[in-house]
């Protein structure tokens, strides 16, 4: 095809060019500008005019920058070929990866010295032939970075190496992708600060046009520093300017952002598992109340307030540093023992669903599991490719129940059932009383992610062993942060097996019926030893510091969104260029009601929904087809890129993106091509975003 240009469709503030972060000018933004059509399926082409302008991405899909720069720092047994970066995505090994043999573990260790050099070292258990360790360790002959303004060096760092050539790359990227083990680029800025101290990261230009610049100022001004090494007295200059930048902005965040100083991460991981499980325990009116007993909502200047577990957390003065406890009253969801120990936090929404699945693996092991409903893709790619093999019951409706009951169940024991609360992006609502009665009569575990949803609005742990869900989204809501959490209901049956593969590793958790048995559970998160355990705290303490912050204002930000969805989405259902529209009020009314939040307060198990408690993502199809979706997209002006749940409203081509090398597959299941995704934002002028959608359809030029 040809060249993309960089037109940056839309118009006004929304016009961001390709390649720039969402939201812009941010280090750490986990979305990208893709403004047109034509830059989707270039992005999933490969096209490198495209590739190269990116400044952020999905950090799944697209490593950070600063992640690609530690790679290239690291070591290459000698046995291996060399480590690369900067050539292409596919070539970059991922690091601090949980792969499913149990030696490559990565783990966080500190010590009072920075990271200044790095060796190989030998696994603790055999190696797969296709990789190798690498373990960097500190030494003491350079002064740690002020405590302060970084969080404390590491001490080991570990790393799986992945041969270049054959199918290493690819195999890689998978694994990154698929089970979420990612890297965090703010531990990568991190560690590449430690192992290279005064080498500033490359930023947004990326390292190809780093390259460039380098290229094009020669050899002058370059003095010899060292056998081997050269430093350029510029680039020394910038370095300093940079790292001082870096110090100054965190200093800001931390005393006028409201974030926590960084040796507090600890706490700020706590406050976050006490807020989880704080808004799963009720139905979000005590924060509500206690609020109002305080004298504001979540936020102004005389202070804010927090739901932070069974209580509410007022902060006084505003700078994060003096929170008190405020008691808050109110009826219960039906898992009132709910607290922060049965929260588990991990890197990302996948990774959380990847400890899911090995913890189903560990208590049923050897059996097959069901996806019930269309998926976000890596959810059905790991049943598939990581387990016992997967019965997928796409459609996830009356006749999958059917099916599920008639044939499956009556013919052979399954592990679990997987699915999503509603799905992502056709917005169904699966029927969660029959899921948990199938269960409990045929003794699997039913695990649900609760993403699109969001805590607030619905309460899907009473009927679920497992929640899991994406921090990342609207929990988080600034696009600038990745998290994910696992919620054991301590409520389940299965409670017992959950939290002891989850804390030990240990799986002797079924009689010869398959059904659960009672295992004492473990005190704390003390890990036995020898054991293997299925989850590993592995959120770095720098984002659990600004996904703190971030959250604060969760439940406030999800009340507007919902409000602006439900808008936008009976505007869209009932304009004549649109084809249809997927919404819990127009796709699964009675199944989204069954476990609104509000209906389990008030017990209207059956009535619809008020319009304000379906969450704030829409999908949308146009008379048409793709011709006219790419019309309508081009002319959309909202911030257009992957990921969901920010606080602004953010548009994609979802097929295009999540399944373009299996389109017609997809589309067998309603996931058509021309598909678009919308996740609507918290603008304070709702009439105005609904305008702006107007223009798109009117300016489309679809003649329907």
């Amino acid at each position: 095809m040809a060249t993309p240009t960089r037109n940056h469709g839309g118009g006004g503030e929304y016009a961001l060019p390709l390649g720039e972060s969402i939201p812009p000018d941010t280090p750490h933004a986990v979305s990208v500008s893709l403004p047109l059509w034509e830059h989707n399926i270039a992005y999933e082409e490969g096209d490198p005019n495209v590739h190269a302008l990116l400044k952020s991405g999905y950090p799944r899909f697209v490593y950070h920058h600063a992640v690609k720069q530690r790679a290239s720092t690291l070591p290459s047994p000698a046995s291996r070929d060399p480590i690369t970066s900067g050539r292409s995505l596919s070539s970059v090994p991922p690091l601090d990866a949980v792969p499913p043999q149990p030696h490559a573990k990565a783990a966080e260790h500190r010590s009072p010295q920075p990271i200044t050099r790095a060796r190989a070292c030998p696994p603790r258990r055999a190696c797969p032939p296709a990789c190798a360790c690498a373990a960097a360790r500190s030494s003491p002959t350079r002064p740690p970075p002020p405590p302060r303004l970084r969080p404390p060096p590491l001490d080991v760092l570990h790393a799986v190496v992945f041969p270049s050539h054959a199918n290493g790359p690819a195999l890689a990227k998978q694994y990154w992708q698929h089970t979420g083990a990612i890297v965090s680029s703010r531990f990568a800025e991190h560690a590449l600060e430690l192992l290279l101290p005064g080498r500033r990261t490359v930023g947004y230009e990326g390292a190809a046009a780093a390259a460039a610049k380098r290229k094009r100022r020669g050899r002058g001004g370059v003095v010899k520093g060292g056998p081997g090494k050269e430093h350029d007295a510029e680039r020394d200059e910038k370095d300093a300017e940079a790292r001082a930048g870096r110090e100054a902005a965190q200093f800001v965040e931390e005393r006028f952002g409201r974030n926590w100083d960084v040796r507090r991460a600890e706490e700020a991981k706590l406050a976050l598992r006490r807020r989880v499980a704080g808004v799963m325990g009720d139905a979000g009116r005590r924060a509500v109340a206690a609020a109002a007993a305080v004298g504001g909502l979540y936020g102004g200047d005389e202070g804010d307030v927090e739901d932070d577990g069974d209580a509410l957390m007022y902060d006084a003065d505003g700078d994060g540093n003096n929170i008190n406890a405020v008691s808050a009253k109110g009826p219960c969801r039906g898992v009132d023992q709910l607290n922060e120990s049965h929260v588990y936090l991990t890197s990302c929404g996948m990774a959380a669903i990847y400890n899911a699945f090995r913890v189903v693996r560990a208590l049923r092991p050897g059996l097959k599991t069901v996806q019930f409903g269309f998926p976000y893709l890596d959810t059905l790619k790991i049943q598939e490719k990581f387990g016992s093999g997967c019965h997928f019951l796409g459609h996830g409706d009356e006749r999958d129940l059917a099916q599920l009951e008639n044939e499956i169940l009556s013919t052979q024991r399954i592990a679990a059932v997987f699915c999503e609360f509603p799905s992502n992006p056709l917005l169904r609502s699966p029927d969660l009383s029959r899921l948990r009665a199938l269960a409990d009569a045929h003794g699997f575990l039913l695990v649900v992610d609760e993403t699109v949803g969001n805590f607030v609005n619905v309460s899907v742990l009473p009927h679920a062993d497992i929640v899991v869900s994406s921090l990342t989204k609207v929990f988080s809501g600034d696009c600038n942060v990745m998290g994910g959490c696992l919620v054991a209901n301590p409520a389940s049956l299965w409670y017992a097996g959950v939290a002891e593969a989850l804390d030990r590793g240990t799986v002797a958790t079924t009689d010869g019926d398959g059904d659960p048995q009672t295992v004492p559970p473990s005190s704390g998160r003390a890990t036995a030893a020898g054991s293997d355990p299925r989850w590993e705290d592995l959120m770095y303490g720098e984002d659990a510091v600004f996904l703190e912050r971030n959250s604060r204002s969760f439940v406030r930000r999800i009340e507007r969104i919902n409000r602006n969805a439900a808008a936008l989405a009976r505007f869209l259902h009932a304009h004549p260029r649109v084809e249809s529209v997927h919404y819990p009020l127009f796709t699964t009314p009675d199944a989204a009601a069954a476990a609104s939040s509000e209906s389990e307060m008030e017990a209207e198990s059956t009535a619809a929904v008020p319009v304000d408690r379906h969450g704030g993502l829409l999908s949308v199809t146009l008379r048409g087809g793709e011709a006219a979706a790419a019309r309508f997209y081009d002319r959309l002006a909202v911030y257009k890129g992957p990921s969901l749940g920010t606080s602004f409203t953010l548009a994609s081509p979802y097929a295009l993106l999540a399944h373009y090398g299996e389109l017609e597959w997809a589309a067998r299941y309603g996931v058509q091509r021309g598909l678009v995704r919308i996740s609507v934002g918290m603008e304070e002028d709702v009439d105005a975003l609904v305008e702006r959608f107007r223009r798109a359809l009117d300016d489309s030029g679809n003649d329907c």
